[in-house]
């Protein structure tokens, strides 16, 4: 399975950089710990193999986190644009029959407004402040014009009685590690993807 790539990464370079965002580094072992609490806690959620989960996530640790652990399940990756509108994520979500969503906050208007008529059942909100090094993430309360832009583009308060689950709390609830499940990968699916009039798998 793909997974095994970041598995032999982490035991061959665990302190080598994995990913940089915004000037925070995460090891390949640390990545690893982040892929298996959110597979353990998907998997308390309910997904299971060959489930659709939706990632509507920008370019963030929380998407890499969020792609190996669904693959970790065994789930089935679906890629939604963070851009599109909600009568185009009704078309993507409802062609995949995606039952969860990872989104990041910013989106979660969209995604909410698009779940009538699909299967979703549970949203999950990334804050991408969250990632940020701990300076970075201060100084964004800072009563500055320039911090009160960066919070502008980095934060998205969720609307009061928002019904999504925010990326911590469900971290919290992980009840550990979930073990790879079997795959077999000439015929299990990994990723989807939408385009045009149906969904390519």
């Amino acid at each position: 399975p793909l997974t095994s790539l970041l598995d032999d990464a982490a035991a061959d370079f665990p302190d080598h950089t994995a990913l940089t965002f915004f000037g925070r580094r995460t090891s390949y072992k640390q990545l690893l710990r982040d892929v298996d609490l959110l597979a353990g806690a998907l998997a308390a959620l309910g997904v299971r193999k060959g489930d659709r989960v939706a990632l509507v996530l920008p370019n963030c640790p929380a998407a890499v986190t969020a792609f190996f652990a669904i693959l970790r399940l065994g789930a089935v990756v679906v890629a939604c644009n963070p851009m599109y509108t909600d009568s185009e994520l009704r078309h993507q979500l409802g062609d995949a029959e995606a039952e969860v969503a990872i989104v990041y906050d910013g989106a979660y208007a969209a995604v909410d407004a698009a779940r009538a008529g699909t299967k979703l059942e549970h949203v999950v909100t990334v804050c991408l402040a969250d990632f940020l090094p701990t300076l970075k993430r201060k100084l964004l309360n800072l009563p500055l014009g320039a911090a009160r832009e960066k919070r502008e583009r980095l934060i998205t308060p969720l609307p009061p009685g928002a019904r999504a689950i925010p990326y911590p709390e469900l971290i919290a609830t992980s009840p550990g590690p979930a073990p790879q499940a079997p795959l077999d990968p000439a015929k299990d699916l990994a990723a989807g993807a939408c385009m045009g009039d149906g969904i390519l798998l």
